[in-house]
């Protein structure tokens, strides 16, 4: 596992979304209901943005987590892994 527990694949995980543009990614892979929550989520309006994220990529990641949340609450945890396996193997930890 990795090093911060659950809560460090998921911070990994949104570094990950903002590097590699999850909506060309993983968009092709949702089913439908998936690109909705995704889309509800990412579109819900938020007056703050981090400082280390640009608004398109706060707002994508904030609809990740939106489908993450989701995913986990009707007991699909095999969907969520299989999306951060999708990452996983996207990932390069040389690009920035």
């Amino acid at each position: 596992m990795l090093r911060g527990g659950r809560f460090g694949l998921h911070r990994r995980g949104l570094v990950f979304l903002a590097q590699f543009r999850e909506e060309q990614l993983l968009e092709p892979l949702f089913t439908e209901d998936e690109l909705a929550v995704f889309k509800r989520g990412r579109n819900a309006s938020k007056a703050s943005v981090a400082k280390h994220a640009s608004p398109e990529e706060y707002r994508a990641s904030t609809g990740f987590e939106c489908l993450l949340g989701w995913l986990y609450l009707n007991g699909r945890l095999s969907r969520v892994q299989e999306l951060f396996e999708t990452l996983w193997q996207s990932f390069d930890p040389n690009e920035k």
